[in-house]
């Protein structure tokens, strides 16, 4: 499957989606399953990482899917970061969250991904510090 799901951290605080080459929206469905399987085994928020930098292509039929995996989110997902998203997916997930008037899922766009930990790093500290928000 061109779409791989890995825990980052041995606490399974975040979680990496790794996209490579050519995916389907079949295999998007996929690991939004895989991904609420992985995030039901742990009782705690869990961040994710959309890892896009080694694919450079998006199934035409993605904004249904993008819909149900935002009006799907797990309860225990935390915030989104998204390593090298193009302007197209970052404009469609940003339509997307804005029609399904879903603002419960926080999106951060970065190039590398070393740069989304500290992006992680803040927002568990933040959530650390005010657990009811």
């Amino acid at each position: 499957m061109p779409i791989h799901i890995t825990w980052e951290n041995e606490e399974k605080t975040i979680i990496r989606h790794a996209y490579e080459g050519k995916w389907t929206v079949q295999e998007y469905y996929e690991l939004i399953r895989n991904n609420y399987k992985h995030v039901d085994s742990v009782n705690h928020i869990v961040d994710i990482i959309n890892d896009l930098r080694n694919t450079n292509q998006l199934p035409s039929d993605m904004i249904p899917a993008i819909r149900y995996a935002i009006k799907n989110r797990h309860p225990n997902e935390g915030i989104n970061v998204m390593v090298g998203a193009s302007s197209l997916i970052q404009m469609l997930v940003e339509a997307v969250n804005k029609t399904t008037r879903m603002d419960i899922t926080r999106v951060n766009y970065v190039e590398n991904l070393e740069d989304a930990f500290p992006i992680i790093a803040a927002e568990q500290k933040r959530r650390a510090e005010n657990p009811d928000t």
